[in-house]
């Protein structure tokens, strides 16, 4: 097998494997749909070229599937900002502004988080630089 990690030197039958276990395929149903034994399947898991093309594949899925999400979820803060103001039903119109509540809320903490680590990432590189100027 090639040493490359790219897609194109794996063989149709690799790249048909990985969709088939990306998409959730246990083993043997991904081998017997590539048509290889799942001994084949296995050996193919232990090289890196198609372990690091199935990984690419994973990422490339995953953030597909966040984008949809992300596009879904809009549109669905949008329905619940509209539920919160337009809605004749006053129990609708708590509970939306419930959920607006939360959502900021949480919102607020991931950024926090976020800036927490952020903070902490640059106290780690500077400790790494000058603990590069003493060695």
């Amino acid at each position: 097998m090639p040493t490359t990690n790219n897609p194109a030197t794996l063989t149709p039958r690799q790249q048909q494997c990985i969709s088939a276990l990306l998409a959730g395929s246990r083993l043997n149903a991904a081998a017997q749909a590539c048509g290889v034994s799942a001994r084949t399947v296995l050996r193919w898991l232990r090289e890196p070229e198609f372990v690091a093309e199935m990984a690419r594949q994973r990422g490339n899925l995953t953030t597909e599937i966040a984008m949809q999400v992300m596009a879904q979820a809009f549109g669905a803060i949008r329905t619940v900002a509209h539920l919160s103001t337009e809605s004749e039903d006053e129990a609708i119109r708590l509970r939306a502004a419930i959920a607006i509540l939360s959502l900021a809320t949480g919102t607020v903490a991931d950024l926090e988080r976020e800036g927490r680590f952020a903070i902490l990432a640059a106290q780690v590189a500077e400790l790494q630089k000058q603990r590069a100027t003493l060695d």
